[in-house]
């Protein structure tokens, strides 16, 4: 089972805003591990270590 976090977490531990994460997810650089149902996206903790 992976680890996961939050965009906000991952934006707040990367250094960077959370429309800096939204805009590298658009430009197709990565994406969310999975979304939750009430649309909140989830990144693996392996994505960014």
């Amino acid at each position: 089972m992976y680890k996961t976090c939050t965009i906000s977490r991952l934006a707040k531990d990367a250094g960077v805003s959370i429309n800096i994460i939204r805009d590298y997810e658009m430009r197709g650089l990565f994406c969310p591990y999975q979304y939750k149902p009430d649309g909140y996206r989830i990144y693996k903790e392996e994505f960014y270590e």
